[in-house]
């Protein structure tokens, strides 16, 4: 996955949420991580990293594992 396919999945997770921000990296092993805070939760940020690109299969996919992750957050 290149850079460009890593800001579309960003623009996906952050077109979710106004007040979620989002950030996909590539690691060095080859899978994902997503970074996300919320700044007026008081959210830091925070980072799932080991991210299958199967998770980023198309934009259902891609909302879906947004929502997981929001509500992981929101729940701690």
């Amino acid at each position: 996955m290149n850079s460009f396919m890593l800001r579309q999945v960003e623009d996906t997770l952050n077109k979710m949420s106004a007040s979620f921000q989002f950030e996909c990296l590539s690691e060095p092993d080859g899978s994902f991580s997503i970074t996300l805070r919320n700044q007026h939760l008081a959210i830091p940020r925070t980072k799932v990293a080991g991210i299958s690109q199967r998770e980023f299969a198309d934009e259902t996919s891609t909302q879906r594992l947004g929502l997981e992750l929001m509500d992981r957050v929101l729940e701690d």
